[in-house]
């Protein structure tokens, strides 16, 4: 652990390290930390991947998995076949060593069949009343059922071995409505939804609230309530808060526009049966996202990203511990990294009070176009010194060097990887550990899940390695190595340690 580079700027803490450890145990409760340049590759437990064809007929985007506890993932998204101009859901069942033990879909080559169902993708995955281990399953994802229609939410019954049954969709009238996110409701018997009412173009609409619906057991919905402040926004998380003694609670995390023309982070508790507890906004630089929720403890974690007033900078990661009773920030910390824009996924709390966060590092175009220049300046250096030395070479042997030179500098050190970053918090806020992983030419991470062990499981899709430009997506599932044991050396309540 290190403690470096920590220096105030107008009246904020800046901290040029990647890891940092708890000083004195005091909460520091805002520091913008420059992340360490991204070391791809970090140890995984596992990772699988899944590309329906080698010619590229079919993209796959994976948006969530469920693990099973045999070890078997069933994947869920969606694919888009050769010739369709649409992603249509599809989910496939993996083991652990990549093979398909079923997929909603079979893939063929060449000219590649056309994929049935609305156009979409599955979001969700959950467990149903009575599952065994084999199934079943209640899937949800945000379709269009027809050209012209409001898009609505699909819901189906998966068996775990053949084929999806649908349930009655849910929809709102007038408007398109839009899966934000969904979790197993506080009794454990039905699922609770978030959702967004959207009418008009998706960066400036006429129309947008946010919506949370109550389902029971078998997917039908109980109630629903509809959050309309005269503001547009829309919510982009969902965390069901375990308080005990009459405090359990759900948090909607999103976004809205208020007085200023970029958007605002928000925050929402409700009670149970949907009734608004209280609200809080939190305005951050040229525009604040929430985009996920979990409960920590006795408090709340919450994670996005900030895009900046400078256009200099890159969107930076954002991750908040605020006090579940009325969300007043606990600690906060920006993630800056000048090469990538950092945009937040999801977040987890473990027992001991450590949190993490996942984030999607994209490379920027200057960082991009900085490495090609470099990458082509060594290459023209080290060809430049193979002609020296193979002055009395057959010129075969010269081109067979120079192409074994041109192949060993193919862009992967030092090259900018899209990939997934994964940072633990203590719950004091310090950078406990920071990793960085990715797949092909870049991976993008879309969603993370525990498994039955506590294992973090991600779920999103990448590019494989020998895909041509403009050829297609595969999905990806990794899942990280637990964390260390973790001893507080403070043991004290971090709410109050400042």
């Amino acid at each position: 652990m290190r403690n470096i580079g920590c220096f105030l700027f107008f009246g904020l803490l800046v901290c040029f390290s990647g890891l940092a450890a708890a000083a004195e145990c005091r909460v520091v409760p805002e520091a913008i930390h420059m992340l360490r340049d991204a070391r791809i590759g970090a140890y995984s437990l596992w990772d699988t991947t899944y590309a329906p064809s080698e010619n590229g007929t079919a993209d796959v985007v994976f948006r969530s998995v469920f693990p099973e506890e045999n070890g078997d993932m069933i994947a869920v998204g969606g694919a888009m076949s050769e010739g369709d101009p649409d992603m249509r859901p599809f989910l496939v069942r993996i083991d652990r060593r990549g093979r398909v033990r079923y997929a909603s879909a079979d893939f063929e080559t060449g000219e590649g069949k056309t994929l049935s169902g609305p156009a979409g993708s599955y979001e969700k995955i959950f467990s149903m009343p009575g599952a065994d281990g084999e199934g079943p399953y209640l899937l949800a994802g945000t379709v269009s059922s027809a050209p012209g229609r409001p898009r609505e939410i699909f819901l189906g019954r998966f068996s775990g071995t053949g084929g999806v049954s649908p349930l009655p969709p849910l929809r709102e009238d007038g408007v398109d409505l839009v899966l934000a996110d969904m979790a197993h409701a506080l009794d454990g018997e039905g699922y609770v939804v978030a959702a967004n009412a959207i009418r008009g173009p998706a960066d400036n609409p006429e129309v947008s609230y946010g919506i949370l619906m109550m389902l029971d057991g078998n997917g039908r919905e109980l109630w629903r309530r509809s959050y309309q402040s005269g503001s547009p926004g829309r919510f982009e998380a969902l965390a069901v808060y375990r308080g005990g003694y009459g405090d359990d609670a759900y948090f909607l995390a999103g976004t809205i526009r208020q007085d200023r023309p970029v958007q605002d982070a928000l925050l929402i508790r409700v009670s149970p049966d949907g009734k608004i507890d209280w609200q809080r906004v939190y305005p951050r630089g040229a525009g604040a996202f929430l985009r996920a929720a979990a409960q920590v403890g006795t408090d709340l974690l919450v994670g996005g990203d900030v895009a900046p007033t400078d256009p200099q900078f890159t969107r930076s990661g954002w991750a908040m511990r605020l006090r579940a009773t009325g969300g007043d920030v606990i600690w906060q910390r920006y993630l800056a990294d000048p090469n990538y824009r950092m945009t937040g996924v999801a977040v987890s709390g473990e027992t001991d009070g450590r949190a993490t966060f996942l984030m999607r590092g994209q490379a920027t175009e200057a960082a991009e176009e900085a490495f090609a220049q470099t990458h082509e300046e060594r290459l023209r250096k080290a060809l430049e010194q193979d002609l020296k030395e193979d002055t009395e070479a057959e010129a075969g042997d010269s081109a067979l060097r120079s192409e074994l030179i041109r192949s060993s500098m193919s862009g992967i050190v030092g090259k900018p990887f899209d990939h997934a970053r994964v940072l633990m918090f203590s719950p004091y806020g310090d950078i406990l550990s920071d990793s960085s992983y990715t797949e092909g030419q870049g991976a993008h991470a879309l969603g993370m899940v525990l498994n039955t062990l506590g294992d973090r499981v991600l779920a999103g899709t990448y590019v494989p390695r020998n895909a041509l430009s403009g050829d297609g997506a595969a999905g990806w599932i990794l899942t990280l190595v637990p964390p260390d044991v973790y001893e507080d050396p403070c043991l004290e309540d971090p709410a109050e340690a400042n």
